[in-house]
């Protein structure tokens, strides 16, 4: 059993290491980049970017730094207006806040020398994240002709996680590597040849999350910053659960799947979707499972945690929050769109804002909270559904659903479920992720 003074004993030598990997970061931006060296800092306004941020100032001229923020049209509410904000009171000399949602909506992008369809027509997550990640670099070289920088003299620095190289499957950086799990924007194959070249500054490839959170602090960065949120790269483009067709459910894996329940009292359907999982290290793209009746919420979770083990094409559950039965699920359209991204970004703001509000009056911690946009509904006047994800995880590796009536209130749900359906009346089903990961993957793509 530990006890307090283990405790404390721990928590020091963590800071002690977190300290000297901080100066080994600013020894060696230094030593890769010079005392003339340029470089770009990718800052999305998340703490990992702004960590990097801040080791970049402390090792070089303010001068020599630029920093540039992307908007590629799927930030959160307000985000890029907050971004350009903090950058400046950061102590920037060259800021600049790129507004980029049309390129990144409309053009197409070069990948392994194949043009490939704009982000407009694509429903595969795949194919969405490896385009976002090369229209990066493309927007990111147009920023720095901007400032007269040469690209291809010019350092890139970006806040690099060791959990996005481990999903990435990059055994470059991370010997331990597991199998691929999902593209991450900063590991696509345009930022690994960087990396060859030696032109790729990453100050976090080898922290956690809570890692880069204790030394956003350490350095002095705004708790505001250090615990916000997390955000991936791609933003709320992983967030719209695309489809252009109908997925149909065979009649084998439908019987499978009443019999399962059978024995449960719980009703189902299999959503005619698909969404990222991972199992064995590797990436799985399956169906969810949309649940719905009265709810016992802690059978729920043992229901959830049994069905992908029993029946291998279910990666994922969600409860439905505001029908006691529906009889079907229809799939619908869904690209990405301004007018999508618009809806989910409505919808994860009511989210984080209400249970922003729990956890400021004492609620428990959650980690992770979000909105998600999925194109099937049961019939309703809604076209869509929106699913409220809520994680509970200390490395971002593996975690938990936070569990309703436990970690948070049913009372919280429902009021987010009633306040999504009073402001967005394209919303028909409103459900809750009760997974954890495995086998399901915090975000849906």
């Amino acid at each position: 059993m530990l006890t307090g003074a283990s405790i404390s004993g721990d928590y020091d030598k963590n800071m002690e290491k977190l300290k000297n990997e901080i100066e080994a970061s600013v020894k060696m931006i230094r030593e890769k980049a010079g005392e003339t060296g340029k470089v770009i800092a990718l800052v999305s306004g998340g703490v990992d970017g702004m960590v990097t941020a801040a080791l970049l100032l402390k090792a070089l001229p303010a001068e020599n730094i630029y920093a540039i923020h992307v908007d590629h049209g799927f930030m959160r509410k307000n985000e890029s207006a907050e971004v350009k904000g903090m950058l400046e009171g950061f102590g920037f000399k060259n800021v600049a806040v790129v507004d980029a949602r049309n390129e990144f909506l409309n053009e197409r992008a070069e990948i392994d020398g194949k043009l490939m369809p704009p982000l407009c027509e694509v429903t595969d997550p795949e194919q969405k994240r490896k385009i976002i990640g090369n229209m990066f670099i493309k927007i990111v070289k147009q920023a720095a002709d901007t400032f007269g920088l040469d690209y291809n003299k010019v350092f890139i620095a970006q806040g690099t996680l060791k959990p996005d190289l481990l999903e990435s499957g990059n055994r470059q950086l991370i010997k331990d590597s597991g199998g691929f799990v999902k593209t991450h924007h900063n590991d696509v194959d345009i930022v690994r040849k960087a990396r060859e070249k030696g032109m790729i500054i990453e100050t976090n490839w080898n922290w956690y999350k809570e890692d880069v959170r204790q030394a956003a602090r350490i350095l002095g960065i705004a708790e505001a910053t250090a615990s916000r949120q997390p955000f991936p790269g791609p933003g709320l483009a992983v967030r719209i659960v695309c489809a252009a067709e109908t997925i149909k459910i065979n009649d084998e894996n439908n019987n499978k799947f009443k019999e399962f329940l059978k024995s449960t009292n719980i009703s189902g359907i299999i959503a005619p979707v698909l969404s990222v999982g991972v199992g064995g290290g590797a990436r799985s793209y399956k169906n969810p499972a949309v649940l719905y009746g009265e709810a016992d919420f802690d059978k729920l979770a043992k229901i959830t945690a049994e069905m992908p083990d029993k029946l291998d094409f279910i990666n994922r559950c969600a409860y439905v929050l505001n029908k006691k039965s529906i009889d079907k699920l229809i799939c619908g359209k869904l690209l990405l769109s301004e007018q999508s991204a618009e809806l989910v970004r409505g919808i994860d703001y009511i989210i984080t804002d209400e249970i922003n509000k729990y956890l400021k009056a004492g609620g428990k911690n959650i980690t992770q909270y979000f909105g998600v946009l999925l194109p099937v509904n049961s019939g309703g006047a809604g076209k869509y559904s929106a699913v409220i994800r809520a994680v509970i995880t200390t490395d971002f590796m593996t975690g938990r659903a936070a569990l309703p009536g436990v970690d948070i209130p049913v009372e919280v749900l429902s009021g987010i479920a009633d306040r999504i359906a009073a402001e967005h009346s394209e919303i028909d089903l409103v459900l809750y992720d009760m997974t954890g990961k495995p086998p399901a993957t915090v975000e849906w793509e």
